[in-house]
């Protein structure tokens, strides 16, 4: 069946009757990018804010916010090394915390200095996924993400409370 044309080009009503005739054919078409659209959502829906947010809440404890941030891993492309840097204060005490979810396979989380030393990981670690430290400095420190499998799935997150 061929699409349905407009004979005059302005009349709005002439329009919504020919987009109408022509999705009808292209109903599959449709029903596929719908079903394709809620697949995307599934797997990027545990990777939202309001989750962050309560993971935040939840894992800071007596720690006072300082920042938060969230993205889906298939946002890094094909890297199985995540850096974020943030700034702390010297003598000040901080919380990192890895809020990272919903992936498959094994992750290491570390906190390294401006000169790449490591100051935690959580390989090494019975705090799991949170390190309280004080920054000895002033500078740029570094959270690492290191993936050892390959994976695409899940929600690289971090937060960041001091006291």
């Amino acid at each position: 069946m061929l699409a349905q044309r407009l004979t005059s080009p302005f009349d709005p009503a002439e329009r919504l009757q020919v987009m109408i005739l022509n999705l009808k054919p292209n109903f599959a078409s449709g029903l596929l990018v719908l079903l394709l659209l809620l697949l995307t959502y599934g797997t990027n829906a545990q990777c939202d804010e309001k989750r962050v947010r309560k993971l935040t809440t939840t894992h800071l404890g007596e720690y006072s916010y300082e920042t938060a941030s969230f993205r889906p891993l298939s946002g890094f492309g094909n890297s199985r090394s995540i850096d974020a840097v943030f700034i702390a204060y010297g003598d000040e005490k901080y919380r990192v915390v890895n809020l990272s979810h919903g992936h498959s396979g094994e992750m290491v989380f570390q906190i390294l200095d401006a000169k790449r030393n490591v100051i935690f990981s959580n390989e090494k670690s019975q705090s799991g996924d949170k390190h309280d430290f004080t920054a000895p400095t002033s500078g740029d420190y570094i959270i690492r993400f290191k993936y050892l499998t390959e994976t695409k799935d899940g929600c690289v997150a971090f937060a960041i409370g001091y006291k």
